[in-house]
């Protein structure tokens, strides 16, 4: 049987995957109903998982086997892993992305070494062998952009600090909307949050705020509490946002420009990793991998 150009074998009804809760496949072997969460499972019948929270330290005042911070109205158990739905969604798209860019190149790469096998003048083969070497250099940069987009989702998804994406009808910048995105970092909650402009689906923006999620996981970037300091929101110096707008320039994105920065706020950065310093200058950041705030 064919459904989306997959071929699979017709199941029986108590072999048939069954995805219910939260969208969870239910494992219904030997009538035990749980929930396959990934990192654990979850007993619907006792409403518990069986295997600690993998973060268990970090919510050391709730229980290690609950569910969803003991409100399952307001709040979903992905997978027990540190990117919520939402960001993991927007990540495998910058994935995605990267890797049919890449299939096309190799595409192209295969259509032009059949064409060199053919029968060529000399000026048409040096042409066509230009362009061979071209490509593969093009597949070599591809490919180093995506390793390290797997390094960076490997980071985010395996720290202890919540990463999460929200969608917005306005971000300021008066009525154009001329803000596509932004970070910030809700201290109530404690997660980390990356700003899109709604309708945009700007993957070149996305991928300049998940940068700024890497420096912050990283240590190289802070957030700095209203009235605390010279500026309020994030802390950067011109390094972190030229990193971030070279970085979404490999997903589409040809409309940021190169930030001056502060010197101030540069000054402050000469200091990165100055556990101290940070502390005096009550900054929210990471740090061997924990988060002061």
């Amino acid at each position: 049987m064919t459904q989306n150009g997959l071929s699979y074998t017709t199941l029986p009804d108590n072999q048939k995957k069954l995805y219910l809760y939260n969208g969870k496949e239910l494992q219904n072997d030997f009538d035990l109903d749980w929930y396959d969460y990934g990192a654990r499972f979850y007993d619907v019948q006792l409403g518990r998982f069986h295997i600690q929270d993998a973060f268990a330290e970090k919510y050391y005042s709730l229980s290690s086997y609950q569910y969803g911070a003991n409100n399952p109205v307001n709040n979903i158990d992905i997978n027990g892993d540190s990117l919520t739905e939402n960001a993991w969604k927007w990540m495998n798209k910058l994935l995605q992305y990267q890797q049919n860019k890449i299939n096309k190149l190799e595409t192209k790469l295969s259509n032009t070494k059949s064409a060199l096998s053919g029968n060529l003048s000399d000026k048409d083969r040096k042409r066509n062998f230009k362009k061979y070497n071209k490509l593969k250099g093009k597949i070599k940069d591809a490919n180093s952009v995506l390793n390290q987009l797997n390094v960076e989702y490997i980071a985010l998804d395996e720290s202890d600090q919540i990463y999460d994406v929200q969608m917005s009808n306005s971000l300021g910048g008066g009525t154009s909307n001329s803000v596509l995105g932004k970070v910030s970092f809700d201290k109530k909650t404690d997660i980390f949050i990356i700003h899109l402009l709604s309708g945009q689906g700007n993957l070149g923006q996305a991928a300049h705020e998940f940068k700024h999620a890497y420096q912050f996981e990283t240590g190289d970037l802070a957030f700095v509490p209203s009235g605390k300091a010279a500026a309020s929101g994030y802390l950067w110096d011109i390094f972190n946002e030229r990193d971030a707008n070279e970085w979404s320039a490999h997903f589409g994105s040809k409309t940021m420009t190169p930030e001056t920065g502060s010197k101030t706020r540069q000054t402050i950065y000469n200091n990165i990793g100055n556990l101290e310093l940070y502390k005096r200058l009550h900054l929210i950041f990471r740090y061997n991998g924990k988060t002061y705030k």
